[in-house]
């Protein structure tokens, strides 16, 4: 039997649960990212742990999953304006709104991803138990692409003459693209095509490169990677 994704509609909160990430005037915008991602990816697991259980059925499963995404990216959406904002902006629906669009985007995909599972590709044929850890992987990378939003949230919210250049992460076997982006800057908010994270590159955003941005007379950095641990 297939299922067709049948998402539920929401009353999206700020922040989605509120307690459970820190005030920006406590914490740096990366801290903050990292306690908000890793409580969405945290929900994302949830979710898996009890479809492997039985807990719940496929449908269910990935409408959960999908709001962890939307949820997620709508967050991170906030946080790269706030970066830029001086710590000013309010969550708005401007930033529902993001989180809404790269969930639909994702929506195709994960369609074909409830397809795998139903046809067994992530179940073991000898217990017939599900591969979590094969699922989770699968499923950082969509968790892991909120960090391009942040980035994206951050360069649309330049002036026209800020600079914005790409930065390499550590020692890691660079993607054939990333390298060159390096090289190219600095950019300006109508220039770059992408950002990192965002799996516009070969790497598909699983690299550590951040954006160095010049604004309002301060050198600041976008959102680097959070790991996300099974």
């Amino acid at each position: 039997m297939a299922y067709l994704i049948a998402f539920r509609s929401r009353q999206f909160e700020i922040r989605a649960i509120p307690a459970a990430f820190p005030e920006p005037a406590k914490a740096t915008h990366q801290q903050w990212y990292d306690r908000m991602i890793k409580f969405q990816w945290n929900s994302s697991k949830s979710a898996t742990g009890k479809l492997a259980k039985k807990d719940i059925n496929y449908e269910r499963w990935a409408d959960e999953f999908h709001q962890s995404i939307l949820e997620a990216h709508a967050n991170a959406h906030w946080i790269g304006r706030d970066l830029v904002g001086s710590g000013q902006a309010d969550f708005s629906y401007a930033d529902v709104i993001a989180g809404r669009n790269q969930a639909d985007i994702d929506a195709e995909y994960l369609q074909g991803f409830i397809d795998d599972l139903i046809a067994g590709r992530y179940t073991d044929p000898e217990t017939g138990d599900l591969l979590v850890n094969q699922i989770y992987n699968r499923q950082r990378l969509y968790i892991g692409r909120a960090r391009g939003t942040s980035a994206q949230a951050s360069v649309d919210g330049l002036k026209k003459d800020d600079e914005i250049y790409w930065r390499l992460g550590g020692a890691e076997e660079h993607c054939a693209e990333c390298p060159v982006l390096a090289e190219m800057g600095p950019f300006f908010k109508d220039d770059l095509f992408t950002t990192p994270g965002a799996g516009g590159t070969p790497c598909l955003g699983n690299c550590l490169c951040h954006l160095e941005l010049t604004h309002g007379g301060e050198t600041l950095n976008t959102i680097k990677p959070v790991e996300l641990s099974l």
